[in-house]
């Protein structure tokens, strides 16, 4: 091996860069660890995102099946109000039927009462009448 030389002007000039390209390794090292650690948050932040969308999804899935099963149960209220209503009006129609029977019923009975109350009148009157030819047929004997 031949012995060792000072480095002239060229050799001073690699070093030079060689310490340039040393101190870009090391800064291009540091970048890329800066930027891993970023990517890694930035899963993480994602991560943490998806997660919360998940439960957000989830809620308002879950919110949709409520109000799904709230307009059924209107839905359901709204046909028993309606079955509710047409047998309300169908007991309406047949009381407003009983309620003419019975007034032709009660005006019946009074036309019998009357004719009852003339029936009787006509009745004393014929007794009295008969009273009256008894006594005037026996009581002359």
């Amino acid at each position: 091996m031949p012995p060792l030389r000072p480095a002239g002007p060229a050799g001073r000039g690699f070093a030079v860069v060689a310490g340039e390209v040393r101190t870009l390794a090391t800064q291009a090292n540091e970048a890329s660890t800066h930027i891993q650690k970023a990517v890694a948050e930035m899963e993480s932040a994602l991560e943490q995102s998806v997660a919360r969308v998940t439960a957000l999804v989830q809620t308002v899935t879950g919110f949709e099946q409520d109000m799904q099963q709230v307009g059924s149960t209107v839905d359901d209220t709204c046909q028993r109000a309606d079955r509710v209503r047409s047998a309300v009006a169908e007991l309406t129609s047949a009381l407003e039927q009983q309620n003419t029977v019975i007034q032709e019923m009660v005006h019946e009975v009074g036309t019998v009462a009357e004719s009852a109350q003339d029936m009787e009148r006509s009745l004393q009157t014929t007794a009295a009448s008969l009273e009256g030819m008894h006594e005037l047929l026996c009581g002359r004997r």
